[in-house]
């Protein structure tokens, strides 16, 4: 890289930041792992997300649930993560009755707390502000650990989604854990397709799992 070429880098770098990404996703930016106007739109809405939880004035009562099923947003459930960085034609999509999950999840994945306990509040007031405004969250990442079902990403999802009576949500798999899945979770879970027949065949952005 020139000299002209790194200031240019360095000058690029400032305006993402002064926009308000911080320095990590900026450089990603710049080199072109991650959309620009997709970013900034983030930083927006944590921004949105700090109001509207300052000012809540009452838990939510009724909440609808929203997914966003865009395999190109799968990155979005590895915290930060690029969309490079994780493999996605490594993954599955699963609809899961939640009950039955709830019934075999490990200790770590468990809850003894309500969701909205002091503990878990600020992740799920970002949840729940998206959900209320029509917008939806990657699914939770879930695997098998010794005939159990372990949430490796997304634990405030699955709890939230509880709480909320939601019967069956769509869950991302490894493809290397689907039989072992399967296994575990025998009666009621029904796969949704590999991300990648996703990518070429269905467009859905975002799905309801209101309880009927």
């Amino acid at each position: 890289m020139t000299e002209d070429q790194e200031s240019g880098s360095v000058e690029e770098i400032n305006r993402l930041v002064a926009l308000g990404l911080d320095v990590m996703t900026a450089v990603d930016v710049a080199e072109g792992r991650r959309d620009e106007s997709f970013e900034v739109a983030r930083v927006g809405e944590r921004v949105e997300i700090n109001k509207w939880c300052t000012n809540m004035s009452s838990i939510p009562t009724a909440v609808e649930p929203l997914w966003d099923l865009l395999p190109e947003h799968f990155y979005l459930v590895f915290d930060g993560s690029a969309p490079n960085d994780e493999h996605a034609d490594e993954l599955e999509l699963v609809n899961v009755d939640v009950a039955e999950v709830d019934r075999l999840l490990t200790f770590n994945a468990s809850r003894d707390r309500h969701p909205w306990h002091r503990e878990y509040k600020r992740k799920s007031c970002g949840i729940v502000y998206r959900w209320s405004h029509g917008r939806g969250v990657t699914p939770p990442l879930i695997r098998t650990v010794q005939n159990q079902i372990h949430i490796d990403v997304g634990m405030h999802r699955f709890h939230l989604a509880k709480h909320y009576s939601c019967k069956c949500i769509p869950c991302l798999i490894w493809s290397w854990d689907r039989d072992a899945i399967f296994s575990v979770l025998p009666s009621k879970s029904v796969s949704l397709g590999h991300v990648d027949k996703w990518r070429n065949q269905m467009r859905i952005d975002v799905i309801s799992t209101k309880p009927r």
